[in-house]
């Protein structure tokens, strides 16, 4: 009973995680670069991306480290697919040359905190002139 009021709560007041909430991503995928060969990239040879959710509606996301202000702010979008599970939608557009998109998943803990989020992305700049597909993997943080 508690855990079905819970799961109301959650969906009536529309937020499922505490705004603030950080998560330190793993990538994994390829790299495509004008004038050079596809290159493969995992969490040990590629930068390291933190997300923080900052509200029903944007992300902010660092590239590298934490830092005061973010490398880019994504616009966001996520809904219940289960009782603790969410699909997810990031998508970031600066101009043809700058842009990001990530589907996927979060997954929340007993008490309705996201914990680990899971997906796929492309994307075109923002890093460098190259493109890249790949998958996500991260846990909170804090």
């Amino acid at each position: 009973m508690k855990k079905l009021l819970a799961v109301m709560l959650f969906l009536v007041a529309g937020q499922v995680w505490a705004y603030g909430e950080l998560f330190m991503l793993g990538t994994t995928g390829t790299r495509y670069c004008s004038g050079y060969k596809p290159f493969r990239f995992t969490p040990s040879n590629s930068a390291r991306y933190f997300v923080r959710l900052d509200s029903d509606t944007s992300v902010s996301v660092f590239v590298g480290n934490i830092k005061a202000e973010p490398d880019f702010v994504s616009d966001f979008d996520a809904a219940f697919i289960g009782n603790k599970t969410l699909s997810f939608d990031a998508f970031y557009y600066e101009d043809n040359i700058n842009h990001m998109e990530s589907v996927g998943t979060i997954k929340l803990d007993k008490n309705g905190f996201a914990k680990t989020m899971n997906g796929t992305f492309i994307c075109k700049g923002l890093t460098d002139d190259c493109y890249a597909v790949g998958k996500i993997t991260g846990k909170r943080i804090n």
